[in-house]
């Protein structure tokens, strides 16, 4: 068979390339689209049901108050207190129970579906009984300090029971967060424990000012202390010291007396007199002669008169 060229067609297929890719790029993305579609739509057989579950979703509920009316860039918002909800006895183990008023919120999910819409019927009067008897329970175990000033106390306790209770009764929740938004007294409770509040900041206040004087005042004292120590130290060395010293001399006299015992008599006697006449100007002889006499020294300088005066015996 003879080949025809006349027929053969010549195509420029540089100018088809980019449509080519294009055509190529919408078929992949055809097919992905398929199989996401696949995987992500269910069919359901008649008789069946099925749940859409949106697991970042978060509920809330307040408890003792509600909010009436939602804050805006140029409104606050308006919120409305439910008394017989916030009312709460406190303190009640120690028999010394207070009311308290609360307000708190709490954030939770739905942990599972077919709990949430199957096992109990209505989830959530079911919550708000759970979380009242959850608050009330918390708050009894802990004192009016506790409340007042560590809410987080109540948050954690309420968080732990509240699951507790919720699990029991299969609802399919998760609580993420209990946040206790106010807590008041009445005014007598609060009345009372304003003044116990100050009376513990006069204590603390005082215990502080003791602190800082004894911060002063105990260096010092050690100061004197060490300074105390130091010279009765010394004041004992030096004591010891001179009673060596003359412990020394007296072994030297007594070992002196036993060679020779008059001469060192005679020695010690003249040098005792000597120190004594040279600390007294007039020296009185009273040797008795048998005539009554006295002599009288007058002891001027190197120079010595005698002086008799007659003294009736």
């Amino acid at each position: 068979m003879k080949l025809d060229t006349d027929s053969i067609i010549d195509v420029d297929f540089e100018q088809y390339k980019g449509k080519i890719k294009t055509g190529v790029t919408l078929v992949i993305i055809v097919a992905l689209l398929i199989l996401l579609v696949s995987n992500v739509v269910y069919k359901i057989d008649d008789g069946q049901a099925g749940v859409i579950l949106n697991e970042s979703l978060v509920y809330t509920m307040e408890y003792g108050y509600e909010t009436i009316s939602g804050g805006s860039t140029t409104t606050a918002p308006v919120y409305q207190d439910n008394m017989p909800e916030a009312t709460v006895i406190v303190d009640a183990g120690q028999d010394n129970g207070s009311i308290a008023l609360i307000n708190l919120m709490i954030e939770y999910k739905v942990e599972d579906p077919v709990k949430y819409l199957f096992k109990v019927d209505d989830v959530e009067g079911t919550l708000r009984l759970a979380l009242e008897e959850s608050v009330r329970n918390a708050v009894q175990k802990l004192s009016l300090d506790e409340v007042k000033t560590e809410k987080e106390l109540i948050d954690k306790e309420v968080i732990l029971t509240l699951q507790a209770k919720i699990d029991s009764f299969e609802a399919g929740l998760r609580i993420v967060a209990v946040n206790t938004q106010n807590v008041e007294f009445l005014p007598s409770v609060e009345a009372a424990f304003q003044q116990k509040e100050d009376a513990t900041q006069y204590k603390n206040t005082k215990a502080e000012e003791a602190e800082k004087y004894l911060n002063i005042i105990k260096p010092q004292a050690e100061g004197e202390a060490t300074k105390l120590n130091e010279e009765a130290l010394s004041y004992k060395l030096e004591v010891l010291a001179k009673a060596n010293s003359e412990m020394a001399q007296y072994n030297a006299l007594y070992k002196e007396y036993l060679v020779n015992p008059s001469v060192t008599k005679e020695k010690y006697y003249i040098e005792s007199m000597q120190a004594f006449l040279a600390n007294n100007k007039i020296v009185i002889d009273a040797t008795n002669s048998g005539d009554g006499i006295y002599k009288f020294y007058n002891m001027d300088g190197d120079t010595t008169n005698q002086v008799k005066s007659n003294i009736a015996n």
